[in-house]
């Protein structure tokens, strides 16, 4: 069984010496989770990330109460850090099917995650979420991270309209776009293209390790417009299809990041492979 990992405030950074004890700075609802649903016990075993540092940190519980934790540390973990990370844009949808787009992203690995509004989202969503429910969609993106060991959390923007997400867009090494009434490539295909094109860049990369990007667009409940998908092609994005079937915004977004980050890995492997 993997050990919990836990994303902390870096107010007693200094405090993390290898071989030292350290207070665990936990929130109340993390503490709760430790100590209630995990059931954490003196002697155990867990995994600490100092937020905005992002170094972490493998630690043995020494006590453990309703008031805090206190660890010793055994080691500072290296994290290794892809060549090709990937950001999600995805149109807004209903409330529940927002959670479970950044739950899965960020499972499956995505680095970013900006909602935007395209023409075909409804009326009442084509105002900017409320202060409480990009609360509650952040919560979301810790609690997933923890979950899936990830060592950052991923950034959730606040959402925006197309006109102002496309120019950011241009600042990727790639973007691809699942569109269903693409007839063209599929998006497997495609994502591996833009990879390639990558190829020389991506192979040098792995030593040093300065990181490329890709976005991953899909669009709304109602689908792309005609005149969007040619804005995101005169910008540089690669239009593609998810196949015959129409998917739902939830789907779509879990399968194309599902998608990108299994090819990204598959290039790296062969990359390492060829020495």
């Amino acid at each position: 069984m993997s050990r919990p990992r836990f994303f902390v405030d870096p107010v007693n950074a200094n405090d993390y010496q290898v071989a030292g004890t350290v207070d665990v700075v936990l929130d109340a609802d993390t503490l709760h989770h430790a100590t209630k649903v995990l059931r954490l016990r003196e002697g155990e075993h867990i995994e600490i990330v100092l937020r905005d540092l992002w170094r972490t940190y493998h630690a043995q519980i020494v006590s453990l109460s309703s008031e805090g934790v206190c660890g010793r540390i055994l080691e500072e973990l290296t994290v290794e850090s892809p060549s090709l990370e990937f950001d999600l844009y995805w149109g807004l949808a209903k409330a529940a099917k927002n959670d479970q787009i950044v739950r899965q992203a960020v499972e499956i690995g995505a680095n970013g995650l900006i909602p935007v509004l395209f023409s075909r989202c409804d009326a009442d969503r084509k105002r900017p979420l409320s202060s409480s429910r990009m609360q509650r969609l952040r919560a979301i993106a810790l609690s997933a991270a923890m979950q899936s060991h990830r060592s950052r959390i991923p950034h959730l923007a606040d959402p925006l309209p197309f006109d102002e997400a496309l120019p950011r867009l241009q600042s990727y090494e790639g973007v691809i776009v699942a569109w269903e009434e693409h007839e063209g490539g599929s998006f497997a295909d495609s994502v591996d293209g833009v990879i390639a094109s990558l190829h020389g860049p991506l192979a040098d990369r792995l030593e040093s390790r300065p990181l490329g990007r890709l976005a991953v667009v899909v669009g709304g409940e109602g689908g792309l417009t005609g005149a969007e998908v040619d804005a995101l092609t005169s910008a540089g994005a690669v239009i593609a299809s998810m196949g015959p079937t129409i998917l739902r915004v939830e789907t779509a977004t879990t399968v194309a990041c599902a998608l990108v980050a299994d090819r990204i890995r598959s290039s790296e492997a062969r990359i390492s492979a060829q020495g």
